[in-house]
């Protein structure tokens, strides 16, 4: 079945409810420390006090709460009556697979023809940063032009990941992948590991294989879901 044939099939797919998914409670879901975006010391501390206060009254904030299963369960029926569940996992899911697909049907080719340069990077621990993922981005383009290798284009997801060994039982951290012109670097310049900007160990390496692998592989695994935050994002050109 060829895409085309696929958009087809997956459009005739009528919604017939929606409801609330009775083993989702409010009072499983894990609060989560804000992430400081604010360089300001001050806000810093003002955050901290404010997340040990609610730490010990059980308060949390509506922003910052991981759900580990999906609240809403929707039906949809096919052309053939037969009717599928969903969720907004899966829903998010498929939503993040089509940015990688678009991503890759762009780049994939000129990576292969050896055109294009494409940068991974990892931001770690995203709820104890300095900065927040748009900052990063810009950070990222900043230096990149400075270094005479404008962007192409960009991908980026947050991964929620199920970690005993952290403080809130997860770990939380970013995967961006940059497309650039073929550059000829033997190693990494200094100037893009972004550890002082982010305030948390960061990574950043050359993709050595076919872009849509690589994306799925990294871009579409996450175990949980941060509500109210945007989980991935996509630069609005491709070049």
């Amino acid at each position: 079945m060829t895409k085309v044939e696929q958009k087809i099939e997956i459009s005739k797919y009528k919604w017939k409810s929606t409801r609330k998914n009775p083993y989702w409670q409010e009072k499983f879901l894990v609060p989560l420390r804000p992430c400081l975006i604010n360089n300001n010391s001050a806000y810093i501390k003002l955050l901290n006090h404010w997340w040990q206060k609610n730490s010990v009254t059980g308060e949390v904030s509506p922003l910052e709460q991981i759900s580990t299963i999906p609240k809403w369960l929707t039906v949809l029926e096919n052309p053939d009556g037969i009717h599928i569940c969903t969720n907004e996992f899966k829903q998010s899911k498929n939503r993040k697979m089509k940015l990688c697909d678009r991503f890759a049907d762009k780049y994939d080719s000129l990576f292969r023809d050896r055109m294009i340069t494409l940068l991974f990077f990892t931001f770690t621990r995203m709820d104890f940063a300095c900065r927040d993922i748009a900052s990063m981005v810009d950070i990222i383009k900043k230096h990149l032009e400075a270094l005479k290798c404008p962007v192409r284009g960009y991908l980026w997801v947050l991964e929620v990941k199920e970690n005993e060994k952290m403080d809130t039982g997860f770990h939380l951290h970013y995967h961006v992948i940059v497309a650039i012109d073929r550059i000829y670097w033997k190693h990494i310049p200094e100037c893009l590991k972004f550890e002082d900007q982010w305030g948390q160990i960061t990574g950043v390496g050359f993709v050595r294989k076919g872009v849509r692998a690589y994306t799925k592989k990294y871009f579409c695994k996450s175990e949980a879901r941060l509500l109210k935050r945007r989980s991935y994002g996509i630069s609005q050109k491709l070049l």
